[in-house]
């Protein structure tokens, strides 16, 4: 299976910095959830390092992850009802390489909990060989 490291830091600088999500510097698939509100998001496991980073998400994703209501998986198959964050890059995306006091405190530890129980769930997980997705 493939994988993909950060372009905005190494797992090294990371740790040297003290970010507490250095171990996601890599990532080896998405995770898609579905919540209460209808809405579903797709994301890399490196979304909640990218929030320490600076990265502000969408408020609709924000409030998703606030609220906690998790749908399981399976209530919502439409690929194109699917919203995809936290995909970035530093030439599109620069980064100030610290958390943004506008995102709510704790919510990259909401993140990483979800990605962390995403099986659990029986949610839809993506892994990555060669060029391209699978399911």
């Amino acid at each position: 299976m493939g994988f993909h490291r950060c372009e905005y830091i190494s797992r090294e600088e990371a740790e040297a910095k003290g970010l507490k999500y250095a171990k996601y510097t890599s990532s080896s698939g998405d995770t898609i959830i579905n919540f209460q509100s209808g809405r579903s998001w797709q994301f890399p496991d490196m979304a909640a390092l990218y929030i320490e980073l600076g990265w502000v998400p969408p408020k609709e994703f924000i409030e998703d992850l606030q609220s906690g209501e998790i749908l399981d998986s399976t209530r919502m198959q439409t690929k194109s009802m699917t919203r995809r964050v936290g995909y970035l890059s530093p030439e599109k995306d620069p980064l100030p390489l610290e958390r943004n006091p506008m995102v709510p405190e704790g919510l990259e530890d909401k993140l990483a909990d979800i990605i962390s129980k995403a099986s659990d769930f029986g949610a839809r997980r993506k892994q990555y060989r060669g060029g391209g997705p699978r399911r």
